[in-house]
């Protein structure tokens, strides 16, 4: 099993057993950067709710190592959690990742968007500055519409380093709630309207950009962009919007995922 949009409450976290949360990740095969950063909003949702948290590692050696390296235990330990992921050894994986992290501010995200161009100016210009904005523009969307002070991001290559994955996400309030002034009749309704732009909680003049902009960078590349919140998922491609509503997953925040060829 991959956790992936389509597949995250297929049997991997079961958040009522007493006090005590418990995320079973024993039957997954992979995680891309979208499964730590829900992982890690689900987590912190737990948390809030008092719950201790437990995590039950990936029967397959490589895979619990890889989440331990893209620092998956560290986030759970910082909440106060628990966790049987198999130690990795933490060295400079230049270009091919960047740890799951939480970041506390748009000038914090602005900060990752510049890490991760570094990682790839030498390579691709072109790719980099798209990554950059587009991980800007996603950043603020956690500050504009989630009501929590902070999110979680993770980058990654796949595919053998000719794919980009990046996800941001938070465990706030969601699109729907962020935007109750508009009388939008539900998650998927709010959704398509952030992603057509020029909606925002603030009513600002000139806010409401960011998911527009960057479903514009990464989709003029070949890519996709991936935004859930609420009941509601919705994948951006070339072709335009693909709505997909699962009416028992429920993401209590808002998880983005942008993915692109290098």
């Amino acid at each position: 099993m991959s956790i992936e949009p389509a597949t995250f409450f297929r049997g991997i976290v079961a958040p009522s057993l007493g006090h005590k949360a418990v995320i079973d990740l024993r039957g997954v095969r992979w995680v891309q950067p979208y499964g730590l950063v829900a992982l890690a909003v689900f987590a912190e949702n737990q948390m809030r709710l008092r719950r201790e948290i437990e995590v039950l590692a990936p029967r397959i050696a490589t895979v619990s190592r890889y989440m331990d390296r893209m620092g998956f235990g560290d986030v759970i330990q910082a909440m106060g959690g628990t966790h049987n992921l198999l130690p990795s050894p933490r060295y400079d994986h230049g270009n091919d990742l960047l740890e799951l992290q939480k970041f506390a501010s748009e000038e914090a995200a602005d900060a990752l968007a510049a890490l991760v161009y570094e990682k790839l100016v030498g390579s691709d210009a072109d790719l980099a500055s798209a990554m950059y904005q587009s991980i800007i523009e996603l950043g603020q969307n956690v500050s504009q519409h989630s009501g929590r002070p902070s999110g979680f991001a993770a980058v990654a290559s796949t595919h053998g380093g000719s794919r980009i994955a990046f996800a941001i996400g938070d465990s706030g309030k969601g699109m729907l709630a962020s935007l109750e002034s508009f009388n939008f009749t539900d998650d998927e309704d709010a959704l398509e309207s952030v992603m057509l732009g020029g909606i925002s909680s603030t009513g600002d003049a000139g806010r409401g950009q960011g998911l527009r902009t960057a479903r514009e960078l990464l989709t003029g590349r070949g890519g996709v962009l991936v935004a859930q919140s609420g009941v509601a998922l919705r994948f951006e491609t070339r072709t335009g919007g693909h709505p997909i509503r699962h009416p028992t997953a429920h993401v209590q925040g808002t998880i983005l995922q942008g993915l692109v060829d290098c």
